[in-house]
């Protein structure tokens, strides 16, 4: 999830480079520390067919303490740790292929890339403005480059995967999302190179995330704010699927699926969050299109929690989250559910004059506080002319989403409504000249007021990736979920 917002956290004491930065300044960098970490040990896969294990393999933390699962793939990777190489190489069920709407996600993907490569190569962003490289939070580490790489192999521009091959640097700071979602990655670490440092150093977070969810909020709505020199949460902040909440609750499901469905504390952690979910944060909008909607709640002085009938675009990744988790066995009504919630999701761009949906859009909704803000354009939503929200980002969630329901259901309607928003970011998006996109503003006007701004490293990363395997082959795509 590539959130820009600002990080409202208290640093730990110790780390005096991190309380110096302003708030404002405080990005969301746990996405470049996983692709840093991983980034390298996937490349060290795709040019070598090796794991690059370390020197003393067999000075391993703690193997007994692990699940069951894990301690026997210890078992096995330290016996022949080439096994796991071999399979991750192996991507040529992924070929490009002569379809139409894939080939133009190509041909988008080179004209972003050829923008970054001669104006911003090594640089985290690529701003179109000035048409030069732009730090993220002060530090050039390369983000967009990194984080493109799977992209670029999985598409089959492996000419321009060899050209990132070999960049890159690291940096670090927090929320419930950024403590909550590098779970995974850690544990897959572990797994890749049998070192158990990896999975204990992120094991003491969860077991406490886990362990405040059972005693203070034991609906699984946990509270964005996470005070990092206690380890606790903050009571005082709200309770959202959208900005600093989002991937801890679709990593319950992903780590829980990592553990072969074994380690059920993720599994009731998360069903229980789901539930909690439809009965505080969904509403039916009032509006000719009845859409589903999911708020966010604010908890107020007294313990009660005050619900906001405000939708980001971040949160949109709900539907995929919910269809995946319908996939691997979750309750039918998940499955319902995230139905309804995409089509809102569609909604937000159809709607709109420009056909791009804003950062947050505010819906009217029977028997809660009444939402007015300057303007009501589109029939269904609201959303404010003079704001920093009226804007359009590129960002990945509604396209994640759409593929994700598409490969669940078949229904054609997905890919369809993947074709219109595509279509807009073509027409709205795409810098002329020297290549490259850009973030949208003034979503309100039929023809936006500028194209200018950063291309954030996010839409080579995700959006364009989500693309290609929304228009892929059912059949090519399945065994990426299995395992997603």
């Amino acid at each position: 999830m590539g959130d820009l917002r600002q990080r409202a956290v208290r640093l730990p004491s110790h780390h005096v480079h991190e309380a110096t930065i302003a708030p404002a300044q405080r990005r969301n960098v746990s996405l470049a520390l996983f692709t840093l970490l991983i980034g390298s040990i996937f490349l060290h896969i795709v040019v070598t067919g090796k794991l690059p294990l370390p020197d003393h393999i067999q000075e391993r933390l703690g193997v007994d303490s692990m699940p069951l699962h894990l301690r026997q793939y210890i078992k096995r990777c330290s016996k022949d740790h080439h096994d796991i190489a071999s399979s991750s190489r192996d991507t040529s069920f992924l070929r490009p292929s002569a379809d139409a709407d894939q080939v133009r996600v190509v041909n988008a993907t080179r004209w972003a890339w050829q923008a970054y490569r001669d104006h911003a190569f090594g640089q985290d962003v690529f701003d179109s403005r000035s048409k030069s490289g732009h730090a993220w939070n002060e530090h050039n580490i390369g983000i967009t480059l990194i984080d493109a790489l799977d992209t670029l192999y999985i598409i089959g521009m492996r000419r321009e995967f060899d050209e990132g091959n070999g960049k890159g640097g690291a940096v670090v700071t927090t929320t419930l999302a950024e403590v909550g979602s590098l779970q995974l990655e850690f544990q897959y670490l572990t797994q890749l190179t049998c070192n158990q440092k990896y999975r204990k150093a992120v094991d003491v977070v969860m077991d406490q995330l886990l362990n405040e969810m059972t005693f203070r909020f034991p609906d699984g709505l946990v509270p964005v704010g996470v005070d990092t020199e206690w380890g606790g949460v903050n009571e005082e902040s709200s309770i959202s699927f959208g900005a600093d909440g989002d991937s801890y609750y679709e990593y319950l499901l992903k780590q829980w699926l990592f553990t072969d469905k074994q380690d059920d504390r993720f599994k009731d952690a998360y069903e229980t969050s789901i539930s909690s979910m439809r009965s505080e944060l969904i509403r039916t909008a009032n509006g000719p299109g009845k859409l589903t909607i999911l708020g966010s709640s604010v908890l107020r002085g007294d313990n009660t929690r005050l619900f906001q009938a405000k939708m980001d675009h971040l949160s949109c990744f709900v539907p995929g989250m919910l269809a995946l988790g319908a996939l691997h066995g979750m309750p039918s009504w998940h499955l319902d559910l995230a139905k309804d919630l995409m089509r809102t999701c569609y909604m937000m761009y159809h709607e709109t004059p420009s056909g791009l949906a804003p950062e947050d859009v505010y819906f009217d909704v029977e028997g809660e506080e009444r939402v007015v803000p300057p303007t009501r354009q589109p029939p269904d939503f609201f959303f404010p002319i003079d704001d920093p929200s009226n804007v359009h980002a590129l960002r990945p969630e509604v396209v994640e989403s759409l593929m994700l329901l598409y490969h669940t259901t078949g229904n054609e309607v997905y890919r369809e409504w993947g074709r219109e928003i595509f279509q807009a970011f073509e027409t709205h998006a795409r810098v002329l000249g020297d290549g490259g996109y850009a973030t949208v503003h003034r979503l309100h006007l039929k023809t936006p007021r500028s194209t200018h701004g950063l291309m954030e490293s996010f839409f080579l990363a995700e959006t364009l990736k989500y693309f290609y395997l929304l228009f892929a082959d059912t059949a090519a795509v399945l065994p990426l979920l299995q395992g997603y």
